[in-house]
C-alpha cells in the first residue's frame, strides 16, 4: 500500500484553510474511516451590522453581458460546500464527501465554498452592486473537504484528500459540469511529492469529457513553500526551464489544468501567491465582498480566532472559471482546450513574457469574449483602470511543518483591472 502525505489542518481564512490528506490504496480508493464529526463551530461569512457595503469595483459587466451571462453552463465548485442562498437560484448539490451524502453539497460550515460560488454566479440585487461574473450559470456544489469536521479515529484534523478530490472531479463530470473550479491545493516537498494516480485518472477523464478545469495556484505557508524559480538566465521567460521544489496538485497538471495565480490591488504579483511552472494566468486576489453564509453578502469571515479578510488565490480562480463559462456560452463550438487557450492568449501581459508568478498575464474577460481569430493578430491597446481596495492581511506563520497539505487557498478578488477593445488573440500559445 502507498500512502499520500498526511498533514494536519490549521484554521486560516486570510491565507489558506489547511486540510488533511487521507491514506490511499494502490487503486486510489480511500481507506474506510469512522463517520466524521463536527469538531468546532462553523465559520460565518457576513458583513458588520450597520456598516455600508464597499464598492465591489469589478470588471465591466455591462460590456461582458452584451454577449451573455453564462446561461447553459454548469460550473462545479469543488470546495467546502456552497450554502443555499437566494442569489444562487440554480444551485444544486452534486454530493457531500464529508458526510457521505450523495445528494448533499449545499451546506458550508467553513464559509469558503460559498464565497467562491458567489464570485462566479451570484445574481444581481437592487440592494447592492455585487454580482458574479456569470450569474446565469448553474453552480454544482461538491463538498469534498472541511476543516470543521474530523475523523474521530484519525491523528489529524479536517477532512479531504487527494482521493476525495479525485472522486469529486468524477462527480462533477457525471453531474454535467462544463467548467470545474478547484480552489484547493495539495503541497508536498520534492518534484513528485503530491502525485496521485487516482487524481491523474480523474483529471484525464474530465479532459476527455471536454471540461475546463480551473485551479488556484495556492497560498504560501506550511508545506506550500515558494521556492526560488531557477530559470535559464539567458531566457528567463522559458516556462520549461523553471523547476519548482514544492509539488502542487492539481496545479501540476500543466497541460490539463488552467492554474491561476493572484495579483495584489496594484496589479503586482501577490506575495502570498505560489509561483511555479504550472501558472497560466493571474487574477486579482483581494475581494471586498461575496455571498455570505447568512443569505446576505459578506465582507469578512468570522472564526473562533477572530475576523479575517477575504484574500488569497482561491478567489482569483473563480474569476477565471466564470470567464470560462461566459466563453463556453458564447462559443459552444470551442473545445475545453480552445477555451483555455483563448483565456490565456487574451490575458494582459504583466512583464516581458511568461512569468512563474503571474503566468502569461492578467485575466481580461472582455478580450476573451471579443477577440477575433486568427491568432497572432496584433492586439489593439487595452483600456485598463485600477481599483483601490484594502491591502490584504498576511496570514500568520504555520505553527508546525507537515509532510503535505490540501490547502483551500482562501481568497481572492477585486482590485480588478478592466481590459476591453482587444481586436485579436495574442500569438503566445500556452506551453504544452
Amino acid at each position: 500500500m502507498t500512502a499520500t502525505p498526511r498533514p494536519r489542518s490549521v484554521s486560516r481564512v486570510a491565507g489558506a484553510l489547511l486540510l488533511a490528506v487521507g491514506v490511499v490504496g494502490a487503486a486510489g480508493v480511500p481507506q474506510a474511516q469512522a463517520e466524521p464529526r463536527q469538531t468546532g463551530p462553523c465559520h460565518i461569512a457576513d458583513s458588520p451590522p450597520g456598516e455600508p457595503l464597499p464598492d465591489p469595483a469589478g470588471y465591466d459587466t455591462d460590456a461582458l453581458w452584451r454577449f451573455g451571462r453564462g446561461a447553459g453552463q454548469t460550473v462545479a465548485v469543488i470546495d467546502t460546500g456552497v450554502a443555499a442562498h437566494p442569489r444562487l437560484p440554480t444551485l444544486r448539490g452534486g454530493g457531500d464527501l464529508v458526510l457521505a451524502d450523495p445528494g448533499g453539497g449545499t451546506e458550508d460550515c467553513d464559509a469558503h465554498g460559498t464565497l467562491v460560488a458567489g464570485l462566479i454566479a451570484a445574481a444581481p440585487s437592487p440592494g447592492d452592486d455585487f454580482h458574479g461574473l456569470a450569474p446565469d450559470a448553474t453552480i454544482l456544489s461538491i463538498r469534498q473537504s472541511s476543516h470543521r469536521f474530523s475523523d474521530p479515529d484519525a491523528d489529524r484534523d479536517g477532512t479531504g484528500s487527494l482521493a476525495t478530490l479525485a472522486t469529486a472531479i468524477d462527480l462533477a463530470v457525471d453531474g454535467g459540469a462544463t467548467v470545474i473550479n478547484i480552489s484547493e491545493v495539495a503541497c508536498a516537498p520534492g518534484p513528485d511529492g503530491a502525485r496521485s494516480p487516482a487524481l491523474a485518472a480523474a483529471v484525464e477523464r474530465a479532459v476527455d469529457a471536454d471540461v475546463v478545469i480551473v485551479a488556484a495556484a495556492g497560498n504560501a505557508g506550511g508545506d506550500c513553500v515558494a521556492d526560488p524559480q531557477p530559470a535559464d538566465p539567458r531566457n528567463p521567460t522559458d516556462r520549461d526551464a523553471v523547476r519548482a521544489h514544492t509539488d502542487i496538485a492539481p496545479a501540476h497538471f500543466t497541460d490539463r489544468v488552467l492554474t491561476v495565480a493572484a495579483v495584489d490591488p496594484h496589479g503586482a504579483p501577490a506575495e502570498y501567491s505560489m509561483p511555479g511552472p504550472w501558472v497560466a494566468v493571474a487574477a486579482p486576489g483581494t475581494a471586498p465582498m461575496s455571498l455570505g453564509t447568512d443569505e446576505l453578502v459578506a465582507t469578512r469571515v468570522r472564526t473562533e480566532h477572530g475576523v479575517e479578510p477575504i484574500v488569497g488565490t482561491s478567489f482569483a480562480a473563480p474569476l477565471v472559471a466564470a470567464t470560462a463559462a461566459l466563453v463556453r456560452a458564447r462559443y459552444p463550438q470551442l473545445s475545453a482546450a480552445e477555451v483555455i487557450d483563448r483565456i490565456v492568449d487574451t490575458s494582459i501581459p504583466i512583464g516581458g513574457g511568461w512569468d512563474p508568478r503571474t503566468g502569461h498575464g492578467l485575466l481580461d474577460p472582455v478580450a476573451a469574449l471579443t477577440a477575433v481569430d486568427p491568432p497572432g493578430s496584433a492586439p489593439a491597446a487595452a483600456r485598463v483602470r485600477a481599483f483601490s481596495v484594502p491591502a490584504p492581511v498576511p496570514p500568520p506563520p504555520d505553527p508546525a511543518p507537515h509532510a503535505a497539505r490540501i490547502v483551500v487557498a482562501a481568497a481572492a478578488v477585486t482590485a480588478l483591472l478592466v481590459g476591453a477593445g482587444i481586436a485579436g488573440l495574442r500569438g503566445r500559445r500556452r506551453a504544452r
